[in-house]
């Protein structure tokens, strides 16, 4: 069951990921200045991958992706 995107479709899913990385990004470095375990890089990955899940979850409409993000 393909799911066609347009380009505008695409590029805002990307820019929401782009975004997601960046707020994790944020979230990192504050954790590195603090001298937790969990850094930057940790934190801006698992923020993209949440937001990337929850945007091919909302791709094919289905809520059973973005309910296992928890």
């Amino acid at each position: 069951m393909p799911v066609h995107l347009s380009n505008g479709d695409q590029f805002q899913s990307f820019l929401w990921v782009l975004f997601a990385l960046v707020l994790g990004g944020i979230v990192g470095l504050e954790r590195e200045y603090r001298g937790h375990e969990a850094g930057m890089r940790t934190n801006a990955l698992v923020c993209a991958g949440a937001a990337l899940f929850t945007e091919v979850s909302n791709s094919f409409g289905d809520d059973r992706i973005a309910s296992n993000i928890v």
